[in-house]
């Protein structure tokens, strides 16, 4: 009896080394320990296979953390791994055709990478004929299938045992594999043109079977034959009648139908939903990571589910099961610990060369963050930064320090230099190429960061007072050169009225109204259009779905829909034009009350170009502008769950609806 308490242990070992290796997953491990269990425990008596879906946002460590995992686990389980992205998934799967045959039965692991490309539905949800998905699904399902090799396979393998058995009856000889007579007679049939007529009667010891008929011959037998020097010596013992024969067997083989059972195993399917991670959109290191991480960790089964069913059929996605590990985006203090991890290493990889210790300052890692986080792409990105800006120039400043090297060294970045310091003393100086920080000095010119702060601090206000809540970050300067500035914010309640609503559409508006007000509406410029836009697209939704319009009527839009349900336009133009207008008023009538703090911000980012919450408080408190009364400043939300405990106590004679 298998000692289970054993496997258990041995699984808790191996849940703390990868928390060791695999930084801010400790619950995901936790996940995947618990998920893999069953299989780890009593793998030999399923009789389904087991599978655990991991779904994230690229570079967050789902492939990595599964191979992980099966390196320390390292049983006699055999891995296949297929890339569903590949263009050539069916040579994938045609390749592994013979491991697929030797793992009949047996308990293994299967690894569907890039699962999300598998879709079988189109944008459009017309289903894709993709026989080779079938295979696919059937294995997921009970973990039987049956198999049959490619038909260009079997008819190339047909034609060759055709060709053999064509020059036996026309004179050629073969013995051990090779030509002995009828060159000519071969050459013509097996069309190997290629070699000049004048060589090939000269030429005994010439192999019947060119490489790719060997190579084609030897993916379907690669479990008798692993090795292809082995199956090449095979072929080398047979004379012509068993070379043809031979041929005859693979051929029909290939086109055999395998009852194949997977039932044993363990199967990971692994992919990115970008329908689930609708925030992973942008590509901009502006991006907060802490905003991005805390918007991901909202995303639930249902939504991944919901995703899922862009992409695949509801038998499909039932036949994935309900094991789903949903990777949430990195924060900042998961990237500050991956940068400090990765020099570190690189210090210690360094010392084996450079008989030193070396150590990085702070600003070193600030720089490393700044050009290398891009958040919604995980770690990649940050490591092949760290690559670039620092490995390399390292051993340059290293190697030009000619006398002996120091028994400590300060690896510092003032300004874009990095230097290496001892003692205070700069021994070795290089320039860096920072392109992030570069593109938002570009920005610095005097006329567009006076539009800019004064666009961006009505943000700021209009959010803080009507949303009763500091903005997270605000900044005048961007690494999107097409962004002069943004605002980054706290996510939204779960719930949305038209009074959240219509705080937002005064949020989007007022970095125009700011404009308008110090400027004059005659020096508007063009950096509010997509903040309009989003304000009338929002509100026309919600005069489409009938939710927030105080009308019982839902309607399609004209891109999406039968066309049966199309709104009125005219109607629809008119309700969205009073609620835009009301919103450029409420914006208005903030700024103009709150002219103190709207002017003290402006004068803060012309200063600092950027602050965060903390920042943007101590600075209005510095110029003598209380944020505590700034955040009291406008009536609260509705509270709902206050409005049914004081209905739940009413007496019976009001009538529902009927105000307090």
């Amino acid at each position: 009896m298998k000692d289970l308490a054993s496997i258990t242990q041995r699984l808790e070992n191996i849940k703390r080394q990868l928390k060791t290796e695999f930084i801010g997953l400790d619950h995901i491990i936790d996940q995947l320990i618990q998920a893999v269990n069953p299989w780890c425990s009593m793998g030999e008596n399923q009789r389904r296979p087991l599978i655990v879906n991991l779904w994230g946002m690229t570079g967050v460590g789902k492939t990595s953390l599964v191979k992980r995992f099966l390196d320390l686990w390292d049983t006699d389980e055999n891995v296949i791994q297929f890339n569903v992205a590949s263009k050539s998934l069916m040579e994938q799967i045609l390749h592994g055709v013979e491991k697929l045959y030797s793992l009949n039965g047996k308990k293994s692991v299967l690894i569907f990478d890039e699962f999300q490309h598998a879709r079988t539905l189109d944008e459009s949800g017309r289903e894709l004929q993709k026989p080779i998905d079938r295979m696919i699904w059937q294995l997921m399902d009970e973990g039987r299938f049956n198999f049959s090799g490619w038909r260009g396979h079997h008819a190339n393998l047909q034609e060759l045992a055709t060709g053999i058995e064509l020059c036996l009856q026309r004179g050629v000889k073969v013995e051990k594999g090779h030509v002995v007579a009828g060159w000519d007679t071969y050459f013509d049939i097996m069309e190997r043109g290629e070699i000049p007529k004048k060589f090939r009667s000269s030429n005994p010891n010439t192999f019947f079977l060119s490489g790719s008929e060997i190579h084609e011959l030897h993916e379907f037998t690669q479990h008798e034959f692993p090795v292809r020097s082995q199956f090449k010596d095979f072929l080398l013992q047979m004379d012509g009648p068993e070379l043809f024969a031979f041929c005859k067997k693979v051929a029909q083989k290939s086109l055999t139908s395998a009852h194949l059972d997977f039932s044993r195993s363990l199967i990971f399917v692994i992919g990115n939903l970008d329908e689930g991670f609708a925030m992973s959109a942008g590509v901009s290191t502006d991006q907060d990571a802490d905003l991005l991480h805390l918007e991901s960790k909202k995303i639930s089964f249902d939504r991944i589910k919901q995703a899922l069913r862009n992409r695949f059929r509801m038998e499909e996605i039932a036949r994935l099961g309900n094991i789903h590990l949903i990777y949430p985006s990195l924060s900042s203090d998961v990237y500050r610990t991956f940068i400090n991890r990765e020099l570190v290493e690189i210090g210690q990889r360094f010392e084996e060369i450079f008989p030193c210790n070396i150590q990085f300052s702070d600003r070193v890692k600030a720089t490393l963050f700044e050009e290398g986080v891009v958040p919604n792409q995980g770690f990649r990105p940050l490591r092949s930064t760290i690559r670039y800006l620092i490995e390399g120039n390292l051993l340059e400043l290293l190697q030009r320090i000619h006398s002996r090297l120091p028994d400590n060294l300060l690896i510092d970045n003032p300004g874009d230099d990095l230097v290496v310091c001892y003692e205070g003393h700069v021994l070795s100086r290089k320039k860096l190429h920072l392109p992030i920080r570069e593109t938002k000095r570009k920005q610095h010119d005097a006329e567009q960061l006076a539009i800019t702060a004064v666009h961006e601090a009505g943000h700021a206000l209009v959010y803080l007072i009507l949303h009763r809540c500091w903005p997270k970050t605000v900044s005048i300067s961007s690494a999107d050169l097409d962004k002069a500035g943004f605002m980054q914010v706290n996510p939204s309640s779960g719930y949305a009225n038209k009074d959240v609503l219509m705080r937002r559409i005064a949020t989007l508006l007022a970095g125009k109204k700011a404009e308008e007000l110090v400027f004059g509406s005659e020096n508007l410029t063009t950096g509010s259009e997509q903040d309009v836009k989003t304000a009338t697209t929002d509100l026309l939704f919600a005069f489409r779905d009938g939710s927030l319009n105080r009308k019982p009527a839902g309607y399609e839009s004209r891109i999406r829909g039968s066309g049966k349900l199309l709104e009125d336009p005219k109607e629809a133009e008119l309700w969205v034009e009073q609620q835009l207008t009301s919103g450029y008023q409420l914006a208005e009538q903030v700024l103009v009350t709150h002219k103190t703090a709207f002017q003290a911000i402006v004068s803060l980012l012309m200063e600092h170009k950027r602050l965060d919450t903390e920042g943007l408080a101590a600075g209005l408190q510095r110029k003598g502008v209380d944020g505590q009364q700034l955040l009291n400043a406008y009536p609260p939300l509705f509270h709902y769950s206050q409005r049914v405990q004081d209905f739940l106590k009413e007496g019976v004679t009001r009538k529902v609806g009927q105000p307090a």
